[in-house]
């Protein structure tokens, strides 16, 4: 009869000796090629309001010092369009170029619509997020904006929450209605650029039955039934039940407005969108927490949470193999509210004083320097449900992220190092960490600790 196999009599240890799977001491570990860096997906979501002239330079500024690689924005077709077969691209100009000239990638998304070829637009008052009449309009639009800047912006949304018509493709939800729109702006950016990429809009990942939005799988398999399949990758957006107050990782939600409903997590966001999209490349072109306190009181999210939150949604978002993790946004409005806290979602404070989420952005996309997932350590490490251990690493140095879940109780895993190791934890710094032989004792907090491993 045969003996048990190795990995069973290792699975068998685990309950006595955590780690007893781990790796051999300083075994340097290969990161897969297809996955992409940690830091080139490093991106921020810009609202409406675009930075023009010195604000520009401040602008470009603060992105370099926090890391990002990627910016992804849009301005309006009718901004531009204000006189039927009269475009001027001139006030965007200098975004783009000062973007492009610093080394920052963009993603531009394609909309929204204009109300010179929308008759119920017009008769909305000039309301935008109505599409046009007929979609081949949009299509120029499309050929035209990619000409001006195909050069040097090679990623193209079609629109922004598409699937949320009752906000942004009005008067409804409409898969038909969008499948036209995504092949007259494929065939524009074509036609302009044979080397730029169509992403598919944004969804909203979760379904809101009572507003009339299917989730982002439905929505994408219903215009692709719908002949809308001219795409070369999906865009992810990534929230928690709106107002979001809930982590990444899912379990009943604690706002007052949904509260005790169950979240869907981000990793089954991703997974269930980009599986209706037929497993295409993916961007998070959107992500994020505000920072408030429900008239309620019941769901506040702290600024301690959102930095939380940004580590952890990033680290899974990454772990799915998202080729851009863009948070939404820089900088609070002016004006927000404590039950809709639209306003509230910046790393800056309106009036710029820094919230501890810019400091966890920076050091996790640029201080860590963590490279690319390899794989998840939690059954090495025997981890339990609710507790995460994430490996990514590159050419000298590897970097396991270890946290819990808030519902987890704390609790001390042994974790078997790869070589001479520091501790940080994103948005505080540097860490004390007990390293002893080869392994380090950690305390599993919701914060997560990253253990940075240089190659002997």
């Amino acid at each position: 009869m045969r003996g048990p196999s190795l990995r069973s009599a290792c699975l068998s240890l685990l309950a006595f000796v955590p780690g007893a799977c781990a790796p051999p001491f300083a075994k340097w570990e290969t990161p897969l090629e297809s996955a992409p860096d940690l830091s080139e997906a490093a991106c921020l979501a810009l609202p409406g309001a675009l930075p023009a002239g010195a604000q520009l330079d401040t602008f470009i500024s603060r992105l370099k010092s926090m890391s990002a690689r990627r910016v992804r924005w849009g301005f309006t077709w009718a901004a531009v369009e204000r006189q039927k077969g009269v475009l001027d691209f001139a006030p965007h100009d200098g975004l783009v170029s000062g973007l492009a000239d610093a080394d920052i990638e963009q993603t531009l998304f394609l909309g929204y619509g204009n109300p010179l070829y929308s008759a119920a637009g017009a008769a909305a008052g000039g309301d935008e997020t109505y599409p046009p009449d007929d979609a081949s309009e949009f299509g120029r639009y499309s050929a035209a904006l990619v000409a001006r800047y195909g050069a040097r912006v090679k990623r193209w949304e079609v629109w922004n929450e598409p699937n949320a018509g009752i906000r942004f493709f009005k008067p409804q939800t409409n898969p038909t209605a969008y499948a036209a729109l995504l092949q007259a702006a494929a065939a524009g950016v074509r036609q302009a650029c044979a080397d730029c990429e169509v992403l598919f809009g944004g969804t909203v990942s979760i379904a809101y039955p009572n507003a009339g939005v299917p989730s982002g799988g439905d929505f994408i398999r219903s215009v692709l039934a719908a002949g809308g399949t001219d795409f070369d990758a999906v865009a992810v957006h990534l929230y928690m039940l709106y107002p979001p107050c809930s982590p990444p990782e899912g379990g009943p939600n604690a706002c007052a407005y949904w509260e005790g409903r169950a979240e869907v997590s981000f990793e089954t966001q991703i997974s269930e969108v980009v599986s209706a999209g037929g497993d295409k490349p993916f961007d998070v072109t959107e992500m994020g927490w505000p920072t408030f306190t429900p008239v309620s009181g019941k769901g506040a999210v702290t600024e301690d949470a959102q930095a939380s939150w940004l580590v952890r949604g990033a680290l899974l978002g990454a772990a799915k193999g998202a080729r851009s993790l863009c948070w939404f946004t820089l900088e609070d409005e002016a004006v927000s509210s404590n039950s809709l806290p639209e306003g509230d979602f910046g790393l800056y404070r309106y009036g710029g004083a820094e919230k501890r989420s810019l400091r966890a952005f920076g050091e996790l996309f640029g201080t860590t320097n963590a490279g690319r997932f390899i794989r998840d350590r939690g059954e090495e490490l025997g981890l339990l449900r609710r507790e995460h251990a994430l490996l990514f690493g590159g050419s000298d140095r590897l970097v396991t992220f270890l946290w819990r879940e808030e519902s987890a109780k704390p609790r001390t895993v042994r974790v078997r190092l790869f070589g001479p190791t520091k501790a940080m934890r994103p948005g505080r710094g540097e860490a004390e960490v007990a390293i002893d032989g080869g392994f380090a004792e950690v305390q599993l907090e919701p914060e997560p600790i990253a253990l940075v491993s240089t190659r002997p």
